[in-house]
């Protein structure tokens, strides 16, 4: 009975596990994806105040 208990134990435990590694993987997926979007964030952020900067120069030179 006891060896019964423990298995269920053993196996709830390994589920568990196995859940928050996928959970962790996925977030980790997630988190790479940061590092593709930035650099086009960078040009906006860049690249918008720039041409305002030019347009409003060409309309007030």
């Amino acid at each position: 009975m006891h060896q019964r208990t423990l298995q269920k134990g053993t196996l709830f435990a390994d589920c568990l596990l196995r859940a928050s590694s996928t959970k962790l993987e996925k977030q980790l997926q997630n988190s790479n994806k940061g590092g593709e979007i930035m650099p086009y964030i960078l040009g906006w952020f860049l690249g918008v105040p720039l041409i305002v900067l030019v347009l409003l120069y060409l309309v007030f030179h």
